[in-house]
């Protein structure tokens, strides 16, 4: 597997004078008084997770906690003070880029192209760092803030040497339970939705039975068990995770039609966001690969904010397409009728602008050339606003007053 990377410098205890005009640091607080070079940058590491550099004042003693060094053409004024930088933060930093939260200052670098684990480290020893590595709540922010609209990186911690020990490539240090727990609860968020509340709690199914993507794996506790499914299934709405065995089993929605199940012969603990197909409504649970939902198709016809307000009314909303399976999913449930049906996606805010009812969302312009057909992508006059699957399979713009059949969902976050 390949995965794009993050160096990071290595941190020093090495100082040296710099004599560079065009470099500077930023104080990270307030200056205090030391009674010489050594008890300021002793204080300063003693005060500070991290202490790149500091600036002192021999004659008045003055002390001042700084960041890694960087260019500047402000020159700071005399009497100051001289700055003294870490050897190893310094070098690193001059290809490397700054990243700060808090007190906390790191030097990383990016890749542009993904490797494997093993050449993604050995290409940060290279460049005389190492895989970012993450043993506090401040790194984990600046880590999350590097990667927040990117793919997934590789991060310097393996179990290589032991299996389930888990070790960080910088000290050989093992990863500790409370920072195991925070990395995970942080990678379930940035994995989950924005729009959606992804916690997974304790579910007493009663006669519900969860639905699975037919996999299990061990995992060595919950929330590793729940980040995978997140991660690697589009409709992870639920667990199925057993404490004993460390089973975990990646599910969907709580449906009452019971097939067969791995989590009857678990006897795990099922943990879910609050998915639950309501089929006393008449819903119906469908999946595809790994992309469900749980629809109803109505019997009437309607105009369409009037078949909007019947799904709200089934504490449901109007069909919605975000994702490409789940625009198949629609053809095939829809096989068979013999009038458009509407879904969830219009134009009534403003003219041109495709909205969808759950989240109030514009529709991208790659799904949109994705899901209409070209001539049919410009083709909303004043009176078409609101979308329907044609019976030719077809996503088409019509008149808001007509009456067609329509599709309604369950919201897998509904409470």
């Amino acid at each position: 597997m390949a995965g794009s990377y993050i160096g990071v410098g290595g941190q020093g205890y090495v100082f040296k004078k710099n004599d560079d005009p065009n470099q500077t640091m930023t104080p990270l607080g307030a200056e205090w008084a030391g009674l010489c070079l050594l008890s300021c940058i002793v204080a300063c590491f003693r005060t500070y997770t991290n202490c790149p550099s500091v600036r002192y004042d021999e004659r008045t003693r003055h002390c001042t906690p700084g960041s890694v060094l960087y260019e500047s053409r402000d020159q700071h004024l005399p009497g100051e003070g001289t700055i003294y930088y870490s050897v190893s933060s310094s070098f690193t930093c001059m290809d490397f880029q700054m990243y700060a939260t808090g007190d906390t200052r790191t030097c990383a670098w990016v890749s542009l192209v993904a490797l494997n684990y093993t050449d993604a480290m050995n290409d940060c020893m290279d460049r005389g760092s190492h895989l970012y590595t993450v043993k506090d709540k401040d790194k984990l922010d600046i880590l999350f803030n590097i990667t927040r609209n990117s793919s997934s990186y590789w991060l310097g911690l393996d179990d290589i040497g032991e299996e389930n020990v888990f070790r960080w490539v910088d000290d050989n240090t093992t990863l500790t339970i409370e920072m195991r727990h925070l990395l995970f609860q942080q990678a379930l968020r940035f994995y989950g939705r924005a729009d959606t509340d992804m916690m997974f709690k304790e579910t007493d199914a009663g006669e519900l039975h969860m639905t699975d993507f037919d996999v299990v794996w061990r995992d060595m506790d919950l929330l590793t068990c729940v980040i995978r499914c997140v991660s690697e299934f589009k409709s992870c709405y639920s667990v199925n995770y057993n404490m004993t065995t460390r089973l975990c089993i990646p599910g969907s929605w709580l449906i009452s039609n019971n097939t067969i199940q791995y989590h009857a012969q678990t006897r795990g603990v099922i943990y879910s966001t609050g998915a639950k197909c309501n089929e006393t409504e008449q819903f119906v649970y469908h999946r595809k690969a790994d992309v469900t939902t749980c629809y109803w198709i109505s019997v009437n016809q309607f105009n369409y904010e009037d078949s909007r307000d019947d799904c709200i009314g089934k504490n449901a909303h109007l069909y919605t397409i975000k994702l490409k399976e789940k625009f198949a999913i629609l053809r095939e449930i829809s096989t068979g009728q013999i009038h458009d049906v509407w879904i969830g996606l219009d134009s009534l805010q403003k003219k041109g602008v495709l909205r969808w009812v759950d989240d109030n969302s514009r529709l991208t312009g790659s799904l949109k050339h994705e899901i209409f057909q070209q001539d049919e992508r410009n083709n909303w006059t004043v009176r078409k606003n609101c979308t329907t699957l044609a019976v030719s399979g077809d996503l088409t713009m019509k008149d808001c007053k007509q009456a067609y059949n329509f599709v309604c969902e369950m919201n897998p976050f509904s409470k």
